[in-house]
């Protein structure tokens, strides 16, 4: 069974500058862009082996899907010029990041503030430019193993929801 290092890089509202390398800030700050390199959207669905597990509609019960929530190793920085450059590195020492449980919001797990708003932004608009001295970015590392029996299959990573700008590095 191959195994793989899935650090995500996920960040609160409008963050993005959170790959590995800098992304250009004409793609994070770029308002057309929402999405790349993706599946087009469209209903979540499940496959199953036997019809008995359809009408229980519960994934754990198909061999073709493996859940990866639960904990995670997690680092959290209030601007993105001090998140972690080469956490996606196999070797990298992640042994110092607190565990987070995902899925869950990283400001009520203790992680930044929590902003209770929706009727003004709780940072100056300026839209598309993002302040990098306020923008949090949180770093997520997970290992997992791909079933050896999905060899040769196609295999999609499903985010039920992200908050913002992601990287995501498998």
């Amino acid at each position: 069974m191959p195994d793989f290092r899935l650090p995500l890089v996920a960040a609160l509202l409008t963050t993005g500058l959170a790959a590995a390398q800098a992304p250009d800030p004409a793609e994070w700050q770029n308002p057309q862009l929402v999405q790349q390199g993706q599946e087009a959207p469209r209903a979540s669905f499940h496959l199953y082996a036997q019809p008995a597990d359809v009408a229980a509609d519960d994934p754990a019960r198909s061999p073709w899907v493996q859940s990866l929530n639960g904990t995670w190793k997690f680092n959290y920085v209030a601007r993105p010029a001090d998140r972690p450059m080469d956490f996606f590195q196999p070797g990298f020492n992640d042994s110092q990041w607190r565990p987070i449980a995902v899925p869950s919001n990283w400001e009520l797990q203790g992680f930044g503030i929590p902003i209770y708003t929706n009727i003004t932004y709780p940072f100056p608009r300026n839209q598309p430019f993002i302040d990098p001295s306020n923008n949090p970015v949180g770093t997520y590392r997970r290992s997992f193993a791909v079933p050896a029996a999905w060899a040769g299959k196609e295999v999609l990573l499903h985010f039920g929801a992200i908050s913002g700008c992601a990287f995501v590095y498998v």
